[in-house]
């Protein structure tokens, strides 16, 4: 019994993980680059309130990292996010059976590009 409890906490803790993909690395701290950043957040089957706070989200995290956002000057980079699907799970079954059970997901691919649309950094998830 023992042995089957542990083995279903093991899966269950391995399908709760997600993993983000780097598939083009910064070459140097993007900070370097440019510090002010346009954010473009975009998305066919993500409703526009989701879009909105997403927008607001990304723009808070990177004023705190120390960059400026949308300044009017044309030499900036630019956050281009791309949400391709999104699910807010169930509150109930994540509070009630834990282990990953209702979690919920938001897929996505996100990339830094230049004032001169060179992509300096791309990631998803």
């Amino acid at each position: 019994m023992f042995r089957f409890a542990t083995l279903l906490l093991v899966i269950f803790s391995l399908t709760a993980c997600s993993t983000q993909q780097i598939t083009t690395p910064a070459n140097v701290n993007l900070k370097f680059v440019n510090e002010n950043v346009a954010v473009n957040v975009t998305g066919a089957t993500a409703d526009a309130a989701l879009l909105d706070r997403l927008t607001r989200e990304l723009k808070a995290q990177l004023i705190l990292a120390g960059f400026d956002i949308e300044k009017q000057t044309d030499k900036k980079l630019v956050l281009n996010v791309n949400v391709s699907q999104f699910d807010p799970g169930d509150a109930a079954v994540r509070f009630i059976v834990g282990f990953g059970a209702g979690r919920g997901s938001l897929v996505y691919t996100a990339e830094y590009a230049d004032s001169a649309g060179n992509i300096l950094a791309k990631m998803g998830r």
